[in-house]
């Protein structure tokens, strides 16, 4: 049996910042909106154990954003979801940050209207960025549709 070592993850941002009083408009809004909460867990799961850290991006790519008519702020709350978790990681050097995308809240083609290629480039446009800002790696999560996720890893690979 080989040796392994088990790896201590974060927990759920988006139910933790309501449990804290946020009610912004989504989780990933809370970047722009809380900056500090947002720190404020990070290092709370830090201090329980968490040795890597999900940015708050989950739903921050350009078709969830656009339910929100947030689509405009793609960049920003990626960028600044980044820049949080990285004040973390000054503080407490072995952690690592993974850069978190979620599904499209889209259901792909034949299913629902979305193109695979399109979906691919909205995994793309969101990985790219949280790569630009200085994730460790990404992290793909919570995928109900397997198809969906098989489009998110081989586009992002």
């Amino acid at each position: 049996m080989r040796n392994k070592k088990v790896v201590l993850l974060d927990g759920a941002m988006g139910t933790y910042l309501e449990k804290k009083g946020y009610k912004g408009i989504t989780p990933e809004y809370g970047c722009i909106e809380v900056p500090e909460l947002i720190e404020e867990i990070h290092t709370e799961y830090v201090k329980n154990g968490a040795e890597i850290i999900l940015t708050n991006t989950f739903g921050a790519n350009k078709l969830r954003l656009s339910k929100k008519k947030l689509e405009d702020k793609l960049e920003e709350i990626n960028s600044k979801a980044t820049e949080i978790a990285k004040r973390v990681k000054e503080k407490f050097k072995h952690v690592k940050i993974a850069g978190d995308i979620g599904p499209t809240g889209e259901l792909i083609y034949p299913y629902g209207n979305l193109e695979k290629e399109k979906a691919g480039e909205v995994f793309i446009e969101q990985g790219k960025i949280l790569e630009k800002n200085g994730v460790d790696f990404l992290l793909l999560e919570t995928f109900q549709d397997l198809e969906e996720l098989k489009i998110a890893y081989y586009y992002l690979k």
